[in-house]
């Protein structure tokens, strides 16, 4: 299932597992987009999409392909109170926001942790 809006579009996989609490908050644009934007397009790290897995209690994704480092226990410690989390995952590190209302304001606000 596809959505474009202003100047992004959205992509939801699977359709089956789409809830109308997501649907309705994909509705109208969100703000926090554009920054994501550019972020994504570091001369270092050029990308055109990024891949977001919604769970119950939170949000990840692993396209910054962050490496892991030394001191990540200590960084996690100051991110918590943000609701945020750098957790090894296979290959990279991975980026989980807390995501405990589907909502276009609650996107907006996980996605505005994310970069």
């Amino acid at each position: 299932m596809a959505r474009e809006l202003e100047s992004y579009a959205v992509l939801l996989y699977p359709v089956r597992s789409v809830s109308n609490e997501v649907l309705t908050a994909l509705l109208n644009p969100i703000p926090s987009v554009d920054r994501l934007r550019e972020v994504l397009m570091r001369p270092d790290l050029w990308r055109d999409y990024i891949t977001f897995k919604l769970k119950v209690g939170e949000m990840d994704t692993t396209d910054f392909k962050l490496e892991d480092f030394l001191g990540r226990d200590l960084v996690n410690d100051v991110l918590r109170q943000y609701g945020v989390r750098l957790i090894q995952s296979d290959e990279f590190v991975e980026i989980s926001v807390d995501f405990n209302e589907v909502s276009q304001r609650s996107l907006d606000t996980a996605l505005r942790k994310v970069c």
